[in-house]
């Protein structure tokens, strides 16, 4: 791999930290830093694909409102609500074999 120089600032407290891990792994400060960057890199590719799971979010809001027939008060999206309540052939109430609470005196 071609390497080309770079010239980095680093505040005296950071670089003593480097210098104390590279002697611990036998290696030079230059690698650490690389290690470091490479593992920011990676990071940050993995939190970039990761998936977005709104619309997992917003199905399951939409099952809670079905099954209770109203809305989150204050939820921002209002429409989800309104929709589920006003479809034709929805059920009424809480679906047969969900555990209903009843409390006693």
């Amino acid at each position: 791999m071609e390497m080309i120089a770079l010239h980095l600032k680093l505040p005296p407290d950071m670089l003593r930290v480097v210098d104390d891990l590279a002697r611990r792994r036998d290696v030079t400060a230059g690698q650490i830093v690389r290690q470091m960057i490479a593992d920011g890199l990676r990071y940050e590719a993995q939190r970039a694909k990761a998936p977005v799971r709104a619309d997992e979010l917003g199905y399951s809001y939409a099952r809670l409102v079905q099954r209770f027939r109203a809305g989150f008060p204050g939820h921002a999206h209002t429409w989800v609500a309104d929709r589920i309540l006003t479809q034709k052939g929805g059920p009424e109430g809480p679906p047969h074999g969900d555990p209903v609470l009843i409390e006693g005196d």
